[in-house]
């Protein structure tokens, strides 16, 4: 089982809560790049994890049908939730309404 997954078809994370979002570019030949680290990793694992991230993006293309696991779950058992302190996710809240 890979450690990376895709979040959206220009987001990857690892299982430790690293994101990486492609801008503009695609992954073999990316143009611009926005990583997001936990406070945890250090300077040298987030570059390790940029390079990993990179190859498996590159190598694993995206496709709707591919699970994923959402920012801080865990995707296998066993996996303790990991949050990501440099990111913040805003989902819509649902509403229901009746029209009359």
């Amino acid at each position: 089982m890979s450690e990376w997954c895709y979040l959206k078809e220009n987001e990857i994370q690892h299982v430790n809560g690293f994101v990486l979002t492609l801008l503009s570019g695609d992954w073999s030949s990316p143009a611009d790049l926005s990583p997001s680290s936990p406070k945890h990793l250090s300077p040298v694992d987030s570059a390790r994890l940029l390079r990993e991230g990179l190859a498996y993006a590159s190598v694993n293309s995206f496709s709707k049908t591919t699970p994923s696991s959402p920012s801080g779950v865990p995707s296998a058992p066993g996996r303790k939730k990991v949050p990501s302190s440099n990111t913040l996710t805003l989902r819509k809240k649902k509403t229901n309404t009746l029209s009359v």
